[in-house]
């Protein structure tokens, strides 16, 4: 069972993931468009059917809730941290509030983003899933390797990405 929810957990996050890279890929506009867009690109890659597009636009809705209720929550944590920050003594409980409050918000929350990931995911057929498993597995990939090099240091051949 241990196993199972690891690689449901997993899915979840690389699906997550994927969706953010590729909004924030688009760079411009607010949150919704890059958003939109990106179900654009995901829908035309995969070539969608309307049922898979629901439920992408499903899974959208549900990632930028969450997105706004967190956003929230780090305009009130700035607040707090100067106010904990003007005082000459830390109040240490004040600042364990601070930290909980974001995580207790992804706990409440992430169930909602699992189903409509899951919902998604599930109507995908084997060719679709298998591209976006490749997709996360470069982008992945290029992530570690980039980050396992210093900016100096020349790329082995056995650790460049061809796209």
């Amino acid at each position: 069972m241990k196993k199972i929810a690891v690689i449901a957990i997993s899915l979840v996050t690389a699906g997550t993931l994927t969706i953010a890279g590729m909004a924030h890929a688009f760079g411009y506009g607010d949150s919704e468009r890059r958003a939109d867009r990106m179900v654009e690109k995901i829908s035309s890659r995969l070539d969608l059917n309307p049922t898979q597009i629901e439920n992408l636009e499903t899974l959208k809705t549900t990632v930028l809730a969450m997105r706004e209720d967190m956003r929230d929550t780090r305009s009130e944590a700035g607040r707090t941290v100067e106010e904990l920050l003007s005082s000459p003594q830390l109040d240490e409980q004040k600042a364990m509030q601070l930290i909980d409050k974001p995580m207790t918000q992804v706990k409440e929350k992430m169930p909602a983003v699992v189903s409509a990931f899951a919902t998604f995911w599930n109507s995908l057929d084997a060719e679709q899933q298998a591209e976006i498993k490749e997709k996360f597995e470069d982008r992945f990939d290029h992530h570690e390797w980039h980050h396992q090099r210093s900016s100096f240091e020349k790329p082995v051949a056995s650790q460049v990405t061809v796209l």
